[in-house]
């Protein structure tokens, strides 16, 4: 473990935020540290800020960062997209991390979010989702490896973690989006889909209206204009 710390802005109670320093993890063999780059807000966020935390923990999901430790053995544990990792790479990640040994987990697939039974959300704690976790990991900061929220300075990377190295063109404020941009695409695929009735589904010959110009609203709409909508 370091010396040197960190800082984050640590939800610490209702519409309550605490700067605090908090000492920077070292990777374990299986793990990774970044550096985070840029973090957005999500709704989400909003929605639990007024809630009471069950123990002081970090916000924010919708992060990207830059490695700058790498465990020995991460790159095969880690699920990186364009990888191996080195040590100077940018990435963005998926925030729940899955057991892919539940029931939901083997029904449905590995890395789906909400359903499995035994997952890991970084930026929240996993308990207001009604989920704990049978190895204890959870987003106290007060337990190491304390960074495990996209509102601080650093990130750790648990094994399992889902991750996308970014092209060096590609803006970090921009990679940040990818993750709403997910949930974008996936709304626009559900809308494209026949329920039943043809008419209740669109087509690329369709004229649409996104109600609420909020980020995923706001992707929606480019996503269906770039279909052609």
């Amino acid at each position: 473990m370091t010396t040197e710390k960190g800082r984050a802005a640590v939800w610490i109670g209702s519409r309550k935020i605490k700067v605090m320093e908090l000492p920077i993890p070292k990777a374990e063999e299986d793990g990774a540290v970044i550096k985070i780059n840029a973090t957005a807000i999500c709704g989400s966020d909003g929605n639990l800020f007024p809630m009471t935390p069950p123990y002081p923990a970090l916000l924010g999901h919708e992060i990207t960062g830059t490695i700058v430790d790498l465990g020995r053995k991460a790159n095969s544990t880690l699920n990186v997209f364009g990888g191996p990792l080195k040590v100077g790479d940018r990435v963005v990640l998926y925030p729940w991390i899955t057991c892919g040994k539940c029931s939901s987990c083997l029904t449905f697939g590995s890395g789906k979010c909400t359903i499995c039974e035994n997952s890991f959300f970084y930026g929240a704690p996993s308990e207001l989702f009604g989920i704990v976790r049978p190895d204890g990991l959870n987003d106290d900061v007060n337990i190491y490896p304390h960074f495990k929220g996209g509102f601080g300075e650093y990130l750790y990377i648990f094994p399992e973690t889902y991750l996308w190295k970014l092209p060096d063109d590609m803006p970090s404020e921009v990679a940040a989006l990818l993750d709403p941009m997910a949930v974008a695409v996936r709304a626009v695929e559900l809308a494209s889909m026949c329920p039943g009735v043809v008419e209740n589904s669109f087509t690329t010959n369709s004229t649409i209206a996104v109600i609420g110009d909020g980020p995923i609203g706001a992707l929606c709409a480019l996503v269906s204009r770039i279909m052609g909508v």
